[in-house]
């Protein structure tokens, strides 16, 4: 009975084998339809012309370059020889996250917004009422009881009234202001108490292309307006004509340079580190981003607030040519002398101012000062900056090359603070 079972299921094995070629073997005589195979064709085709159409239509754009195909998009020009254009927005970024929040919340409590006053009118109401348009600029605060420095950009006009918005949104009105001759900063009292002194310090600290950060209060009532830029040079002069390399004993004529140009709006506002130390006071001006530096705001507050008067400085009252960094002098004004103070003036001016220390040390145009006491005067270290380094109505010893002379003498000066 098992055989016969097996010879049965054998039987039925081959039946469905057949039945299966039968089925299949049909594929082997089966054909696509004519028209499908047509359709694919043109689909085909229409995909290859397509391609080779934007190639040879680019290509003819480039030959030809017809104006209509032309975007009025400005060019934004590659790299070249080595030169990398810098994203401002990520540079933003990258020096905004050195500054912690407590930093920035301090350097707000220090700057204060500066606004010129409008007049009251009771039949207007809104008359008085402050905008944008009315900003002068920024100041810094100097003494809890309400001295704020700024400089002669912001306050342009020491009659004119003005208002003090701090950064808790008060509104100070200015009982005194103080001009600084030798500075170009503006002291101005303001009616105020407990207010938070900024910390000053030297530019010196600060190291090239180290991270700066500005700070500028506005009406609004948010955080303040923030600047991030690095330090590009120390003791700036611009140097756009001959006359320019004049430099004066009575005034400050160098600065501090930014990497950026930075908005007028921020014009007097601190310079400072991530450390919150304010190294310098910015002059927003003539397309150049400048500041005060911060050996000079040091000087001038220290001076001033000895007898809340005036600001006070060494004089010494000479116009003077920096021998280090004038290039093209005639051999009889440089005398084989590589640096040092050559007292000049251009044109017709004087360069020794009658009756000053100078005048009464007996020197003369044409002199070179060499040294002030042990210090040689070069490109790192200039006179303006080293008579100021002394304390008020010093007596100092000055190495000199006397007109005529070959071998430098030694003179005595008294500086004066008149």
């Amino acid at each position: 009975m098992a055989k016969l079972k097996d010879k049965k299921n054998s039987s039925t094995t081959n039946q469905r084998a057949e039945t299966i070629q039968d089925i299949y073997g049909q594929g082997e005589v089966m054909r696509v339809p004519t028209r499908a195979l047509n359709w694919v064709a043109v689909i085909i085709i229409a995909l290859v012309l397509g391609v080779v159409g934007g190639y040879l239509g680019g290509w003819l754009q480039t030959i030809w370059q017809p104006t209509w195909l032309l975007s009025n998009a400005p060019v934004v020009n590659e790299p070249t020889d080595g030169v990398n254009i810098i994203d401002l927005g990520k540079e933003q970024n990258k020096l905004r996250e050195s500054f912690d929040q407590l930093t920035l919340n301090n350097l707000s409590a220090q700057t204060v917004a500066i606004y010129r006053s409008r007049p009251r009118n009771s039949e207007q109401p809104l008359q008085g009422v402050l905008t944008d348009k009315d900003l002068a600029g920024q100041g810094i605060i100097i003494t809890s009881d309400g001295w704020i420095i700024s400089h002669d950009g912001v306050i342009k006009d020491v009659e004119a009234d003005y208002l003090v918005i701090t950064t808790d949104r008060q509104g100070l009105a200015v009982e005194q202001i103080i001009a600084d001759d030798f500075t170009g900063l503006v002291f101005i009292k303001v009616a105020g108490q407990n207010l938070r002194p900024a910390v000053l310090k030297p530019a010196s600290t600060v190291s090239a292309q180290q991270g700066l950060m500005i700070v500028r209060q506005t009406l609004q009532p948010h955080e303040p307006a923030l600047h991030f830029t690095r330090l590009s040079q120390w003791d700036y002069k611009p140097l756009r004509e001959a006359d320019d390399y004049f430099h004066s004993t009575e005034k400050l004529d160098s600065w501090l340079r930014l990497s950026s140009v930075v908005e007028a709006t921020f014009n007097g506002s601190p310079i400072a580190t991530a450390e919150g130390d304010i190294v310098g006071l910015l002059r927003a001006e003539a397309g150049e981003s400048l500041g005060i530096p911060g050996f000079y705001l040091q000087l001038a507050v220290s001076n001033f607030l000895s007898n809340r008067q005036e600001p006070v400085y060494n004089r010494f009252g000479i116009s003077y040519l920096d021998l280090a960094e004038v290039v093209g002098l005639p051999p009889q004004l440089l005398r084989e002398q590589g640096g040092g103070a050559l007292i000049y003036a251009p044109g017709s001016q004087k360069a020794v101012i009658a009756n000053s220390p100078a005048a009464k040390s007996n020197l003369q145009k044409g002199d070179i000062i060499l040294a002030v006491d042990d210090q040689m005067l070069n490109a790192s270290v200039s006179l303006m900056r080293v008579l100021q380094e002394y304390p008020l109505g010093s007596t100092v010893k000055m190495k000199v090359l006397k007109t005529g002379q070959t071998e430098p003498e030694e003179i005595i000066v008294i500086l004066s603070t008149k």
